[in-house]
């Protein structure tokens, strides 16, 4: 009974987990497009589409890390019979430090649509000089390369990386909320009353829209489907001095 109630408990909290982190990366990656545009952040209502969204996203990234440390657990299995331990306990570390920036990369990708030589070798050089900084630590945590060992890493240290794995998707969001309008070059259009709109973001059933698209712009317009109704956002800014 007990253990059934700890895997419903660590259920819950996974659930839960996900719930939240689904709700502020969608929230958070719509601050970063509030941020670089410039209307202001409490205009962003995320809806249920954009935290599916966000979900699939974190999901996704997971599946991904996941299926690629096993990939490399597969490798270093095989090569550990034909390379001295030094070399296998550095490629470990190697292997897990690209795991956990890779998203940094794909949200690169994502945001700009390409990736060139010169960021690859930028992002393999970070991957090496934090390979050297933290390898004794997860040597010393980690010390087999089976997957019982990791998981047991992580248990021990589910806190910590419950925590770091939120704080982590929410800053990439904001971050990729506001680089990606940066290199975006097409934009959908709207009419409406017969004048014709940039739709510069949409949450749940509300448009962000614009007559003029730059950073840092002064006058937005919010669409609401329901009720149909177009309200003009004019960002004043107030000295307070006398």
């Amino acid at each position: 009974m007990l253990k059934i109630a700890n895997k419903f408990i660590s259920s819950s909290i996974s659930m839960a987990f996900l719930g939240v982190t689904g709700w502020s990366v969608a929230y958070a990656y719509g601050w970063g497009q509030s941020y670089f545009y410039g209307f202001p952040w409490w205009y962003v209502d995320v809806g249920i589409s954009n935290v599916a969204r966000s979900l699939g996203y974190v999901l996704w990234t997971s599946a991904i890390l996941f299926l690629t440390y096993l990939i490399g657990l597969y490798i270093l299995i095989k090569a550990k019979k034909y390379m001295p331990e030094s070399y296998i306990q550095f490629l470990r570390t190697y292997i897990l430090i690209y795991i956990g920036l890779s998203p940094l990369l794909f949200g690169y990708i994502a945001s700009i649509g390409r990736c060139n030589t010169y960021v690859g070798l930028g992002y393999l050089l970070l991957i090496l000089l934090f390979t050297l900084i933290f390898k004794n630590y997860i040597n010393h945590n980690v010390p087999s390369i089976s997957v019982k060992a990791t998981i047991q890493f992580l248990y021990k240290n589910l806190v910590y990386i419950i925590i770091c794995t939120y704080c982590y998707f929410v800053m990439f969001a904001f971050i990729t909320g506001y680089i990606r309008p940066n290199f975006k070059n097409t934009f959908d259009m709207i009419d409406i009353d017969h004048k014709t709109y940039y739709i510069l973001a949409k949450y749940s059933d509300t448009f962000i829209l614009a007559n003029e698209i730059y950073a840092n712009n002064d006058n937005f317009y919010i669409y609401k489907l329901s009720p149909n109704s177009l309200f003009h956002i004019k960002v004043v800014k107030v000295s307070t001095s006398k």
